[in-house]
């Protein structure tokens, strides 16, 4: 398990092509349609920014109070059985995930239902 040098090389190449083509919108802006959208979206992306810094300032904060209040020791997944069960499995039950604490947090804002564990088909996330 590890990541590709390669893969890596081509998501970072992805993501400045993905900047400098938002960046060539500048360009446009000194057309008389298209210009006043183009500015809307320039200043639209600040604040898009600072939506999802918030959104993940208050998933981490919401996680961190599940993880630290104790629900997830009811989790039969963390227990040494429970451990076992997701060696056997492979790993691909989300709750055997190490991030599952999060991405839990993360489903339920989406209106996802509170199950600690899950271990139905379904619940092959990953």
């Amino acid at each position: 398990i590890g990541v590709n040098p390669e893969d890596l090389y081509l998501q970072l190449y992805c993501i400045s092509l993905c900047f400098l083509w938002i960046s060539q919108l500048r360009v446009l802006s000194v057309h008389r349609t298209i210009g006043p959208l183009v500015l809307i979206f320039l200043n639209m992306c600040s604040d898009v920014a600072n939506f999802f810094f918030m959104l993940f300032f208050f998933l981490m904060a919401f996680s961190v109070l599940i993880f630290g209040s104790g629900v997830t020791n009811g989790n039969a997944w963390v227990d040494d059985e429970g451990s076992k069960q997701c060696q056997e499995a492979g790993g691909m039950y989300a709750a055997c995930n190490t991030w599952w604490w999060f991405t839990r947090t993360v489903l339920q804002s989406f209106g996802e239902f509170y199950v600690e564990e899950m271990t139905t088909g379904i619940s092959i996330v990953w």
